[in-house]
């Protein structure tokens, strides 16, 4: 009986958590296809400070916010509490590329500016992608990927960017020019952005980094600060 039961019951428990995961998925899509969010638009500002869900503290526009944690499984966790409205886009680590071309591929859906096109291109240093992009950007190196969904998020120009790692699979010299174009780019849109992430080039560039050890309460304090912490060196420096 228990080897019969086995089976069914992990195919519902599965089903629960796929439900659970559709629902949350649905919401974000749903908010997609209104018609008013589709319309082409300028930088949704924020209506003010958003705070961090689960951290008692707030992003302001203009910010950009760190934060630091060694436990994977604590940053992703941050990334799914993140508020699922017009203002918040949060990508994750996981890159997906959409579309056959580069200009495809940076499509949001609400409408196109060359302008702001160009904009984010030069801040991700992903204008040297070229050529069709084949199987959802296959063809594309890791960090070529994750300069593309840079450029895609940035194109957006949500009123507050989460981002998770966004940068682990390109060079120190690119990723130290790409963090330096994110900041500023964000800096100049006045939108709020939150990096999760344990990269000194992006921590660097931010006005403060929110710094969870895994047996000691959160920190916050600048980048150079904070390199005097020895949990936090060890986190972060290379």
């Amino acid at each position: 009986m228990a080897s019969f039961a086995g089976d069914p019951v992990q195919r519902i428990a599965a089903g629960i958590k796929q439900a659970a995961i559709s629902n949350a998925s649905a919401t974000r899509i749903a908010a997609l296809l209104d018609p008013e969010a589709a319309a082409p638009r300028a930088l949704a500002m924020p209506l003010g400070p958003l705070r961090v869900p689960g951290l008692d503290i707030t992003v302001q526009p203009g910010e950009m916010l760190g934060i630091v944690t060694t436990d994977p499984a604590a940053a992703d966790a941050l990334i799914g509490r993140m508020p699922a409205d017009r203002r918040v886009l949060a990508e994750p680590h996981t890159v997906h590329i959409f579309g056959r071309t580069l200009h495809e591929a940076l499509d949001t859906g609400r409408g196109s500016d060359p302008a702001v096109t160009a904009r984010a291109l030069a801040a991700a240093h992903a204008a040297d992608v070229r050529g069709p992009l084949l199987d959802g950007g296959a063809n594309l190196s890791g960090g070529q990927r994750q300069r593309v969904a840079l450029a895609r998020a940035l194109v957006a120009r949500p009123a507050v960017l989460v981002l998770r790692d966004p940068l682990t699979a390109v060079d120190a010299v690119t990723e130290d020019a790409v963090a330096e174009g994110l900041a500023a780019l964000r800096r100049e849109d006045d939108g709020a952005t939150v990096l999760i992430s344990t990269s000194p080039p992006l921590l660097t560039r931010c006005d403060r980094v929110v710094f969870l050890p895994a047996a000691r309460p959160p920190v916050v304090a600048t980048h150079a600060q904070l390199v005097h912490d020895a949990d936090y060196a060890e986190a972060v420096l290379r």
